[in-house]
């Protein structure tokens, strides 16, 4: 009897721990707007895993809006304001060179390379979306973390 209570106290105490370490890494989000479309569609709720600062080319990245500074007031002025973090395409990091095609989507200076500590992020759907066609190059200091996966999809009824 005394083992299977040790069993069930160290059991206990593991999930705990093991609780409160997802919880400093993982986040959970809705995604609000349809920027990310047609990826991410408002409402769907994404997992992301804490990684501040790194983002790469390709992943879809959380930026937290207040953390943007100078770089949120280009914003277009139909840009949804109430969201504080923000689901973006990290198109290009630091040291990259921007390709003729990635200029024209960014409008950015072809053949310039992004600065250090700096990321180009665009939104999968371009209209009205608050990323680097507005804002430029953005610091990576606003990335809380990566996308690892979508939990729930809203009941979107546009199909």
């Amino acid at each position: 009897m005394i083992v299977f209570l040790w069993v069930v106290v160290v059991c206990a105490v593991a999930g705990l721990v093991a609780g409160l370490i997802a919880r400093r890494r993982l986040l959970i989000i809705e995604v609000e707007g349809g920027s990310m479309e047609p990826t991410y569609r408002d409402g769907d709720r994404l997992l992301v895993v804490r990684t501040p600062g790194v983002a790469r080319t390709g992943r879809v990245v959380v930026l937290d809006r207040r953390r943007l500074g100078r770089w949120g007031a280009g914003a277009p002025p139909d840009a949804p304001a109430t969201a504080p973090l923000i689901v973006k395409r990290v198109a290009g990091v630091a040291g990259d060179t921007i390709s003729a095609e990635l200029a024209e989507r960014a409008n950015l200076p072809s053949g310039a390379q992004v600065p250090a500590g700096h990321l180009i992020i665009l939104g999968d759907n371009s209209d009205g979306s608050l990323d680097s066609r507005c804002m430029g190059y953005i610091p990576v200091r606003p990335v809380v973390g990566t996308v690892v996966g979508r939990l729930s999809q809203s009941r979107w009824q546009g199909q």
